[in-house]
């Protein structure tokens, strides 16, 4: 039996790091085999990848939400550059972009001075119109705090709302809240090391599993794929869900937005696949009503000059099923901000 063991355990062991290698490997060789449009600028040190199209301003900013795909926003980037000049980056650590100081905390605020020196040095010339989807509401609110002469208007799809999650824990049973808590800790907790060993690679199909996967074109699925599945993406992502109350209190500090053209878009549908089971679907749809009717409106309360759009069709991937509720909202806004002082109010 010991031998049995001993065996067993050095066979796992040359497994690891076998997968380890091949991690390493395809770590390094994605970016060589699927290059990104746009270009490289250094922040301090480590660069993040831009790419920006159009030409008439003011600038469209977009930042997206927690372990997503800047390719989902093609659509939206492709049609709004027909009137501005609209710009998609991936944060530190994901996709193309390197991986960022282990100092630096994956914070809004942190995220913020990033992109504030990733548009200096680029060469993007303000005030921009920012577009922040689901926890990227966080960072636009933070960065309109830290440099509130360079934003000339908010679009927020979806956006994160600092109360959220406490809300919907309130409407939880207490017994399934500690389940999802130990649920998110063990997700968080495995998900960097399966990719470290390549496991992710293996178990984990850009088929549909992945909320984001099942809503790419076919032709830009495996490459989104082959991006995610790199160490780096799920480490960030652990990172920036262990910082989220942190952020989502750098948000609520962050003050209103005076008189910004602000538009937010929700999402109409609630979210209803996993970690939600059937017992949960009444809790789910609760919630919903309280995030449509309170929770949004009071990102649009942010703003004198706040409107909230709905998406009818959509859960929390806008950008993907109602891209064109997307395109309006920041038309609508890039004008406002565009026009004359006296007359920027929203149509």
């Amino acid at each position: 039996m010991r031998r049995w063991l001993r065996s067993a355990l050095i066979a796992l062991a040359l497994l690891a790091v076998a997968g380890t290698c091949y991690q390493s490997y395809e770590n390094y060789s994605v970016p060589k085999r699927y290059p990104l449009s746009g270009r490289m600028v250094d922040v301090g040190g480590y660069r993040l990848r831009i790419d920006c199209i159009g030409t008439a301003s003011p600038t469209v900013v977009i930042d997206g939400g927690i372990g997503t795909a800047t390719m989902g926003w093609t659509v939206v980037q492709r049609e709004v550059a027909k009137f501005a000049r609209v710009c998609v980056y991936d944060r530190a650590g994901y996709f193309a972009s390197d991986d960022p100081p282990r100092d630096k905390p994956r914070t809004s605020e942190q995220m913020a001075r990033e992109l504030h020196t990733l548009l200096a040095n680029a060469g993007e010339r303000g005030p921009f119109v920012l577009v922040g989807h689901s926890f990227g509401a966080f960072t636009v609110r933070v960065y309109h705090a830290l440099y509130p002469n360079e934003v000339a208007g908010v679009v927020m799809v979806d956006g994160s709302q600092e109360d959220g999650e406490s809300t919907l824990k309130s409407l939880l049973p207490a017994r399934r809240v500690k389940a999802l808590e130990i649920a998110q800790r063990v997700l968080l907790g495995t998900e960097p090391v399966t990719a470290r060993l390549g496991l992710l690679r293996l178990i984990t199909k850009p088929s549909g599993t992945a909320s984001d996967w099942k809503l790419f074109p076919p032709g830009m699925k495996n490459v989104a794929a082959q991006y995610m599945w790199r160490t780096s993406f799920d480490d960030i992502e652990a990172q920036e869900f262990a910082h989220m109350d942190e952020s989502g209190e750098q948000a609520r500090h962050s003050g209103s937005l005076g008189d910004l053209p602000l538009v937010v878009i929700t999402a109409r549908q609630p979210w209803l696949g996993p970690p939600v089971t059937p017992a949960d679907v009444p809790t789910v749809l609760a919630f919903q009503k309280v995030w449509i009717h309170d929770l949004q409106m009071r990102l649009v309360r942010l703003s004198t000059n706040g409107k909230q759009v709905m998406a009818e069709k959509s859960n929390h991937g806008i950008e993907f099923l109602e891209p064109d509720v997307v395109v309006g909202a920041v038309r609508d806004v890039v004008q406002a901000a565009a026009a004359p002082k006296a007359t920027t109010d929203i149509p």
